[in-house]
């Protein structure tokens, strides 16, 4: 039984090394893998046309007065051809296929011809039409400087305000009035160098919405008729008052301690999507907002997970005092 035990593994080791050469036996050839480089293509030579013609010539007006710097193109079979005019209106072409020629002649001050040139050996004049007469000329753009003084009943800054006018008509000449942009200086002053004369509608934005097309800080359905100065170019005067007011509260908790860094949020009533920059309560709990147009809004005030909301009506030159309800703000212990 020993002897048996031990002739396994070496009749094992024997069957696999007959396998193994019984199968590089009768495992076909491997065939070498040859690369050649792929045949040479072969292009037909690139037959091209004969060009054995030329062109002379000469572009006169209807006085036969040369005509300079006028474009002469043609086209030669598939190929286009061009050149310029010299100053007496003469001109040459070379290297054309056989004709007849498509041509196109343009010049300044003339309409453009167009016509069909058969082969000829002599020089050829082609003749202009009756030139155009003068071009018409613009209309004067009438223009004169305008400047201002916005102006506030509230106390507040005006600097970066944007005075912006706008035309109460569409531009549809080139003499119409465009829209225009000046910044207010600290003094409250603005100026419009050169404005094109026409009706205006007067807005003005505040400096966090330079650029925009929202708020108008300006009194509703302002219009400004820009007039022309005088002889002693005086600018014309525009003075705007602010139709705005100031909205100003305190934020408390239910045991009426002050609240600081609450959120004031306020939104136009007509279009809740129309924002104000986020104010925050001071300290002592007080905030305030300024510089808002006349009308109806709707004052969000959030502390915490605490919010309050209120409708509100701002009149101009005047400050609203709000009395906030008390936030419910809950206190860890």
């Amino acid at each position: 039984m020993r002897r048996v035990v031990t002739w396994i593994p070496i009749l094992t080791l024997v069957a696999v090394l007959i396998g193994y050469l019984a199968r590089d036996s009768l495992a076909p050839p491997t065939e070498e893998l040859v690369i050649e480089p792929p045949p040479a293509a072969k292009i037909p030579p690139l037959e091209v046309a004969e060009r054995p013609r030329s062109l002379t010539g000469r572009v006169v007006d209807p006085g036969d007065q040369g005509v300079g710097s006028a474009l002469v193109w043609l086209r030669a079979g598939d190929a286009p051809h061009w050149t310029y005019t010299e100053a007496d209106g003469s001109f040459h072409l070379s290297e054309l296929e056989v004709g007849p020629w498509s041509a196109i002649v343009m010049a300044i001050g003339f309409a453009p011809l167009a016509l069909t040139i058969e082969e000829t050996p002599d020089p050829l004049t082609i003749r202009f039409e009756k030139p155009f007469g003068p071009l018409p000329a613009m209309p004067p753009i009438v223009r004169a400087d305008l400047a201002g003084t916005v102006t506030s009943r509230l106390p507040g800054p005006l600097e970066g305000c944007e005075v912006v006018l706008i035309p109460t008509l569409p531009p549809v000449t080139l003499s119409a009035p465009l829209p225009r942009r000046a910044l207010v200086r600290p003094d409250g002053t603005f100026e419009f160098p050169e404005l094109v004369a026409g009706d205006y509608q007067v807005e003005v934005r505040p400096e966090w919405a330079q650029g925009g097309s929202w708020p108008n800080l300006a009194p509703q359905a302002r219009t400004f008729v820009h007039a022309v100065p005088d002889a002693a170019r005086a600018p014309v005067r525009l003075e705007i008052e602010l139709a705005t007011g100031d909205v100003a509260g305190k934020l408390v908790n239910i045991d009426f301690e002050t609240i600081e860094g609450g959120l004031l949020l306020l939104a136009q009533g007509s279009d809740p999507g129309r924002v104000w920059p986020t104010v925050e309560s001071g300290p002592d709990g007080s905030f305030s907002l300024q510089g808002i147009p006349a009308g109806q809004y709707t004052l969000t005030a959030r502390a915490g997970a605490a919010t309050f909301v209120q409708e509100i009506e701002v009149r101009a030159g005047e400050t609203t005092t709000l009395g906030v309800a008390p936030l419910e703000i809950r206190r860890g212990h």
